[in-house]
């Protein structure tokens, strides 16, 4: 593990060299979650980005999602993205749909999860856009939750292309590294750092985003036997 750590740590250092553009960003956003039952979940995901060093509003973004658990192991989830996107100075939609998978194994206080994801661009920027293009997205996430309301995460996630041309390249990378706090069992607010490179075009830009995150999470809601239980125990 130490090995596969330092090699990661590496690559990152050398891709952050060999890079011809770099940002600054900030990623903020406020979740509101519904465990509408044990094998559903639904999310409403409002989400603001900025770019030139925290300096400029550059996308506004809508997440609508789905979740079935099919297992306690094994996820299939449905997402929907709106939004806006600044482009030189123009404001464009941006739209696209995904499907994916999740399938993770739980181990003490560790949680590891591989969640392969196709997405489809419902209206294609004129670049490549890692989060609203047609691209195929595998992520490899670790969690620990050892810590009295604490989890902190690391993942790294690849894009690659799934034109009939160039199938399989290599477009995007991602690294994210994540704390989360549970404030109580339905608010919580995390704080990341990710970093993540272009490989396509030109130049080819490599970011530095502090994510900031809020969720609320609402209750599913209780059967008419449950509150007649709990009317008569009063």
């Amino acid at each position: 593990m130490i090995r596969i750590i330092k090699t990661l740590i590496f690559c990152l250092c050398a891709q952050t060299i060999w890079a011809q553009y770099k940002d600054a960003g900030l990623w903020a956003e406020t979740g509101f979650a519904w465990d509408y039952s044990k094998k559903w979940e639904f999310k409403a995901v409002p989400e603001m980005r900025f770019n030139e060093n925290i300096s400029q509003l550059s996308r506004v973004f809508l997440d609508l999602g789905a979740q079935y658990n099919i297992h306690s192991a094994v996820q299939v989830s449905l997402a929907y993205r709106t939004g806006l996107a600044d482009s030189d100075g123009q404001w464009e939609m941006r739209n696209r749909f995904q499907i994916g998978l999740g399938f993770k194994k739980k181990w003490r206080e560790w949680i590891f999860s591989y969640a392969p994801r196709w997405q489809m661009s419902l209206a294609p920027a004129v670049g490549f856009e890692a989060d609203v293009a047609t691209t195929m997205r595998n992520r490899l996430q670790i969690k620990y939750g050892g810590y009295k309301d604490w989890d902190f995460s690391s993942s790294f996630e690849f894009f690659h292309s799934t034109g009939s041309f160039d199938f399989g390249t290599w477009q995007n990378w991602r690294w994210t590294n994540q704390a989360n706090y549970e404030v109580n069992k339905r608010k919580s607010v995390s704080v990341g750092y990710l970093i993540q490179r272009r490989l396509i075009g030109s130049p080819q830009e490599i970011d530095f985003v502090i994510m900031v995150g809020y969720q609320y999470k609402i209750g599913k809601r209780k059967k008419a036997s449950e509150e007649k239980g709990k009317t008569s125990a009063q």
